[in-house]
Order: structure tokens, then C-alpha cells, then sequence
């Protein structure tokens, strides 16, 4: 017959066994997990390297974009008549 020492030493290895099966398994999850990210990270970086004249063309097309809108009038030049229409500091008033 086992003692309680025995039985808890039994215990504590079977509890030890689970543990290690269980962060074996976590790992292997993990490490597919990782893998699968890694694919999904470089893939745009492998089109790239299989297109690259349509990536640059896109470049050059998100620029030339970009570039037009920033030379667009902002809302500082369209409020330019406002404010010629305002009293200069001389002109104001004091109470």
C-alpha cells in the first residue's frame, strides 16, 4: 500500500507530465501561429518582387495623387477675401 508521500509524489509527477505535454502542445500551436504570421507579413514584399513595375506604377500614382492635393487651395487661401474685409488694428475701436 502507498503512503500519502508516496501517492503525493505520484501526484505531483503525473501533475508534472501534464504540465510538459501541455506547454509542448502550447508551443507547437505557437509556433504555427508564428509561421502562418510571418507568410501573411511577407507577402506583399513577394508581389512586390514578382511585379515590380505595377508597384512602382502605383507608387508613382499615389504620389502624383498626393501631390495634387496638397497643392489644392487650403482653407487659409480661401478665407483671403474675409479677410481683407476686416478693420485693420488702427481702425478698431476701443471702448
Amino acid at each position: 500500500m502507498d503512503t500519502p508521500l508516496e501517492r503525493a509524489a505520484n501526484d505531483a509527477e503525473v501533475h508534472r507530465q501534464n504540465l510538459s505535454e501541455t506547454l509542448d502542445q502550447l508551443d507547437e500551436r505557437l509556433e504555427g501561429w508564428m509561421s502562418g504570421m510571418r507568410d501573411q507579413l511577407k507577402a506583399p514584399e513577394r508581389w512586390i518582387r514578382r511585379h515590380p513595375l505595377i508597384a512602382a506604377s502605383a507608387l508613382v500614382a499615389v504620389g502624383f495623387v498626393v501631390g495634387s492635393r496638397l497643392q489644392e487651395p487650403g482653407p487659409l487661401k480661401k478665407t483671403g477675401p474675409i479677410l481683407k474685409n476686416l478693420p485693420k488694428s488702427d481702425e478698431t475701436t476701443t471702448l
